[in-house]
């Protein structure tokens, strides 16, 4: 979708195969099984540090669920340009926070609170949200920094996945079609 405006070498190539992909698959459907009510929206996030040849932005993506149920899903071009992977992590951190945030209050005007928990794959993101101020990152951003805040009250709980248990991998980057297959079936039929 980014090159529609303006095409580039390789376009045709990218869209052939996601035809053959979604040839594959032509029907997908999503089970929402009965589960015990979960007390926690999970936000699963990861970036992939200046992917874009052309900008050198990172990708962000994201995956929102309510137990075992996946309840949204993302992948969006960050705006700024990072200095590091971890930035780039604690910016699809922040997104990630805020849209879990958004989906508790609206169980709140329910009257069925829930916490809130961000789980990612890098160690620098969960370091600098676990403590105060920059730290070594001079240049995260201000408004990035007030997941430690979250952190501190105890609001907001981050915890660290390994690489291969992100679900969120495949929304910003190609994975090996085994590794695909296997995160989309743990997002989808756990």
């Amino acid at each position: 979708c980014r090159n529609m405006a303006k095409r580039h070498a390789g376009d045709s190539q990218r869209v052939t195969a996601i035809v053959r992909y979604l040839q594959g698959r032509p029907r997908l459907t999503l089970w929402f099984r009965h589960q015990e009510r979960p007390s926690t929206i999970v936000a699963i996030t990861d970036s992939d540090w200046g992917g874009q040849d052309e900008t050198a932005r990172s990708t962000s993506g994201g995956v929102l669920m309510h137990g075992s149920h996946v309840v949204k899903t993302w992948s969006s071009t960050q705006k700024h340009i990072t200095l590091s992977s971890g930035e780039a992590e604690l910016m699809v951190m922040a997104k990630g926070a805020t849209e879990a945030i958004g989906l508790t209050q609206l169980f709140e005007g329910w009257g069925r609170p829930r916490a809130v928990e961000v789980r990612t794959d890098s160690s620098a993101a969960v370091g600098t949200v676990h403590r105060r101020g920059n730290g070594k990152p001079r240049h995260a951003q201000i408004n990035d920094l007030w997941l430690q805040e979250r952190v501190k009250e105890g609001s907001l709980i981050v915890t660290k996945v390994s690489g291969a248990e992100n679900l969120a991998d495949i929304l910003t980057k190609d994975a090996a079609k085994g590794i695909r297959e296997g995160l989309l079936q743990r997002a989808l039929f756990s």
